[in-house]
């Protein structure tokens, strides 16, 4: 099971953000999913609240790739240690309209069911985004 639910993990980086299929998430996240991410006001629920958030970072960093470094599974739980890199092209944040390259971390905890991701908890670098963006707080 934990190869499996490993596979589906997989599947959202690559399908959803390194190809910006956002349908994908109708066949990884169960219409119900909760997910957590601290800085975003209200956690989106279920497919379409990933499809906007999701939507919202390919709008901003367009062409934005996901490296998994790490994925790891035991049970129902898959853990992921991941890279992102591209482009910055605005959207509202930071002073600078374009920035050729950005990169940073973020771990992710996915609770899974039936092989479909029904809890996500993710932690990000943003004091390291907000300093390549010219933010320094």
């Amino acid at each position: 099971m934990s190869e499996q639910n490993k596979a589906v993990i997989r599947r959202f980086f690559e399908e959803a953000i390194n190809k910006g299929n956002l349908d994908a998430m109708d066949e990884v996240y169960a219409h119900d999913a909760e997910v957590h991410l601290p800085g975003v006001p209200g956690d989106p629920y279920g497919p379409s609240g990933v499809k906007r958030l999701v939507a919202g970072i390919l709008t901003a960093f367009p062409g934005v790739q996901v490296t998994i470094d790490a994925l790891v599974a035991e049970n129902d739980m898959v853990a992921s240690f991941i890279s992102f890199f591209g482009p910055f092209q605005g959207g509202g944040i930071g002073p600078s309209p374009y920035l050729p390259m950005v990169a940073w971390a973020r771990m992710d905890l996915f609770h899974m069911f039936e092989g479909r991701i029904v809890e996500h908890w993710a932690d990000r670098d943003d004091s390291s985004v907000l300093h390549q963006l010219g933010i320094n707080l």
